[in-house]
């Protein structure tokens, strides 16, 4: 049986794209971590630089969770259409 895809692309091909965005986020993530721990930047930069490491956090587990389901051969409910 041939490999379910979605726009054309293998399932498993989309799963290995997630997981690699996710660990793009997760270097983002650690980036903004250390300037929001760096003593010299400013007060705002540092809150900025925290804000952004807490989305990308979150994006690395949406895309971890997307690359889940990919690798079991489904389609995330967001990717779903009328």
């Amino acid at each position: 049986m041939a490999e379910r895809t979605l726009w054309g692309i293998p399932l498993s091909e989309l799963a290995e794209d997630r997981q690699w965005a996710a660990l793009r986020a997760d270097e983002a993530a650690r980036d903004g971590e250390r300037v929001a721990e760096d003593e010299t930047a400013s007060p705002l930069l540092r809150q900025q630089a925290a804000m952004s490491a807490r989305y990308a956090r979150e994006h690395a587990a949406d895309y971890r969770d997307e690359a889940a389901q990919f690798a079991a051969g489904e389609i995330p409910e967001q990717y779903w259409t009328p």
